[in-house]
């Protein structure tokens, strides 16, 4: 999701999505044990310049895949649509889209709420 029109820059992490100055960009993924529904979301918000801002993970529960998928996108969605004039949604390939992948399965201890991540190490 971009906050401004794109530009023809390449984001360094996320190439397929050309970023203009002064935009960010969030990549979410969701994960599921499928033998037992357990389901996660994570992702993250990175700057233009692929600085990372934040990043984000939740247990969900039991779930079914479709669950998961579009939980996960009305959830960051809503957020953000509420601070940002201008956003494009595109789909990024699951092996573009590793870093948010690994967070959503940092939290399948089941552990209940949100965590955000401050630094990405």
């Amino acid at each position: 999701i971009a906050s401004k029109p794109p530009s023809h820059k390449s984001h360094p992490f996320f190439a397929t999505l050309p970023l203009a100055r002064d935009s960010i960009c969030l990549n979410i993924d969701g994960s599921i044990k499928v033998k037992e529904y357990i389901a996660s979301v994570g992702g993250l918000v990175q700057d233009s310049n692929g600085v990372w801002m934040f990043g984000f993970c939740r247990y969900l529960g039991c779930c079914f895949v479709l669950d998961v998928e579009l939980l996960e996108a009305v959830i960051a969605i809503q957020q953000l649509l509420t601070k940002v004039h201008y956003w494009c949604i595109q789909h990024i390939p699951r092996e573009e889209n590793k870093i948010a992948d690994a967070l959503a399965k940092m939290v399948r201890d089941r552990r209940p709420g949100v965590r955000i991540l401050n630094n990405p190490h």
